[in-house]
């Protein structure tokens, strides 16, 4: 009797035959044109998009990384990324090089697309378009495509999002009808920590055998009365299995994420769990990633974790670790979050640096833009720049006095910086109140 473990390997061999006898009719989108594809449309966007900012990374790691029931191997990877932020959309697009032992690999494609609109009221769209091509040391190229829509709904540090989830899987065994399947999650941020949770619902074609006609060629002999002994000849049989259809499977995979970030140290991880499917036991994973930001271009990366099976694409489970450095600005020393979560603001200081001269800083876990009004500045959006992850600071020449002031994140709805006091103003909205009053002080926040 088979294991499940044998089932599922069983599975991934069946997917790979099937892989290869449909990979002519699916046809092969040449690599030149998919990393050009990933590399060249942030680049031409950012040329329309004024506001826009462009930020390149480049990872050097060594890793030691296990693929389904291989054995251990270490490699080392080379991970260039360029992307582009905008307070309502971000692209980014990066591959992941990897080189062993006399070889080298492109062993990820994935191109980022993200749009997010003006809110109406605590409501707002998302569209997140994503690629991803995957080649493992077991199986060839395979690639999914899919579309995410999302409605989420902002209180406060909080909020909730619901959506569909739309894949197309490219040069795979799985020929599952496109059809939209759930999405849904919930976020809170509690001072500089984000709690996430969410779940996904995935759809594929598992279980059947493909049918099978063999001939076989047997030696047969018949027996010479006449001139005793045996006449020996060739025969032929012909013996086939009609085989049995494939069941289309759905089946939902929960994660739980934290993210935290002080001053030059970032950490992330999630769990996820995902029940048995078909042949497929169950599968739990984890990982963990943790960036120290050595100087302004340069960071330490450490991570470690497990992914489980990719049962559609016929990817095994993979188990990894990784030390290496990072080239890049600090907007990029962190994943970027799910595009449905709204980035809030959790702290918000002024500081004195001279004569009616100012630095505010405000701490937003994971924002691509912060801005700040008020009239002080006739209202005209000030943006913030981040000095260190999460925090983000900009110089104000401010004589003493009581000022309005809202601030945006990512484009979303203006607010009250937290810790300042709340009034309506005269569009029936609500602006923070800000009272600077000359003395020098090591912050003035508590004064207000």
């Amino acid at each position: 009797m088979l294991t499940s473990s044998s089932r599922a390997l069983s599975h991934f061999s069946s997917i790979s035959a099937r892989h290869h006898r449909r990979i002519s009719s699916t046809g092969r989108v040449p690599r030149a044109v998919f990393l050009a594809a990933l590399f060249g449309a942030p680049v031409c966007l950012a040329r329309a998009q004024g506001d826009a900012r462009v930020s390149a990374a480049v990872d050097f790691a060594g890793m030691v990384q296990r693929n389904g029931i291989e054995r251990w191997q270490p490699a080392s990877r080379l991970t260039p990324d360029l992307r582009l932020d905008d307070k309502y959309l971000r692209l980014s697009g990066g591959a992941s090089i990897v080189g062993g032992a006399n070889t080298l690999r492109l062993d990820r494609g994935e191109f980022i697309g993200m749009a997010a609109p003006a809110p109406f009221g605590p409501f707002r769209l998302s569209l997140t378009g994503h690629g991803e091509q995957l080649t493992s040391s077991a199986t060839r190229a395979r690639g999914v495509l899919s579309l995410e829509p999302a409605l989420s709904l902002g209180v406060g540090d909080a909020g909730a999002w619901i959506g569909t989830g739309i894949e197309r899987f490219v040069q795979a065994a799985d020929s599952t009808p496109v059809r939209p399947l759930l999405r849904f999650g919930v976020w809170r941020t509690i001072g500089g920590v984000t709690l996430t949770a969410s779940t996904a619902s995935h759809a594929a074609r598992l279980g059947g055998r493909l049918s099978t006609i063999h001939t076989i060629t047997y030696t047969d002999s018949i027996r010479n009365d006449t001139l005793g002994g045996y006449n020996y000849f060739q025969r032929q049989r012909v013996t086939g299995d009609s085989g049995s259809s494939s069941r289309t499977r759905i089946w939902s995979e929960l994660e739980f994420g934290l993210s935290w970030a002080r001053g030059p140290v970032a950490l992330d991880a999630a769990v996820g769990a995902r029940r048995a499917v078909d042949a497929f036991p169950r599968a739990l994973w984890g990982r963990a990633s943790a960036a120290v930001q050595l100087n302004s271009r340069v960071a330490l990366l450490a991570s470690a974790g497990n992914e489980a099976a990719r049962i559609a694409m016929g990817i095994p489970d993979t188990r990894v670790a990784t030390l290496g450095l990072r080239v890049s600005p600090v907007t990029r020393l962190r994943p970027p979050p799910p595009a449905p979560i709204r980035a809030s603001a959790t702290a918000f200081v002024i500081t004195p640096v001279g004569v009616c001269s100012y630095v505010v800083t405000l701490h937003v876990p994971r924002a691509r833009s912060v801005e700040l009004s008020g009239d002080f500045g006739k209202w005209e959006p000030v943006a913030l720049t981040e000095t260190s992850p999460d925090t983000w600071e900009t110089t104000l020449t401010l004589p003493p006095g009581t000022y309005r002031v809202n601030l945006r994140v990512d484009g979303d709805r203006w607010k009250a910086p937290p810790g300042l006091a709340v009034v309506e103003d005269e569009f029936n909205g609500t602006v923070g109140m800000m009272v600077v009053r000359g003395q020098p002080t090591k912050a003035l926040n508590d004064s207000l």
